[in-house]
């Protein structure tokens, strides 16, 4: 990221939380409103995040117009949000969006394992109809060879 770039977010995301309010941020000679985001909208907080704290993640609740479903995931940053079905890993569920984190918390349903298929009910329920995996081989490229390809077994510097 340069390094304008990243002062830029830096100073107006994390010091300023200019996003958050309309109107705060313009790029491209037009000025961001969250609140304009009609789109369903999956927020997924991850409990011992220490980069995004679960409680101030939960603040964009309230910033957009649309459908909102938040999902509290047990673990950290990068855990919590890996976590795959089986996992050792829990989640937190509350369809109600009260206004704190605390009262969220308070109302929410813990579970066993991942948040994985919390999500893909959710998009299934946005979806308007599946495509069907395709078949390696069956388009107007061959097959090179079988999967995991033999690049991921190159060490570098070789």
């Amino acid at each position: 990221m340069p390094a304008a770039m990243h002062s830029f977010y830096l100073r107006k995301m994390y010091q300023q939380n200019l996003l958050a309010k309309p109107g705060g941020i313009t790029l491209a000679d037009a000025p961001i409103d969250l609140s304009k985001i009609r789109t369903p909208t999956f927020i997924l907080a991850t409990r011992e995040d220490h980069i995004a704290p679960w409680k101030s993640t939960y603040a964009a609740t309230r910033l957009y117009s649309g459908p909102i479903k938040f999902v509290l995931t047990d673990a950290g940053h990068m855990a919590g949000v890996i976590s795959p079905p089986g996992s050792k890993y829990g989640h937190w569920t509350n369809d109600n969006l009260p206004p704190s984190p605390d009262e969220w918390f308070a109302g929410a349903t813990p579970h066993l394992g991942s948040w994985w298929p919390v999500w893909d009910e959710w998009v299934t329920q946005l979806d308007s109809g599946r495509v069907p995996a395709r078949e390696p081989g069956g388009g107007k490229l061959t097959i090179i060879e079988d999967a995991p390809g033999s690049y991921v077994r190159v060490r570098w510097p070789a």
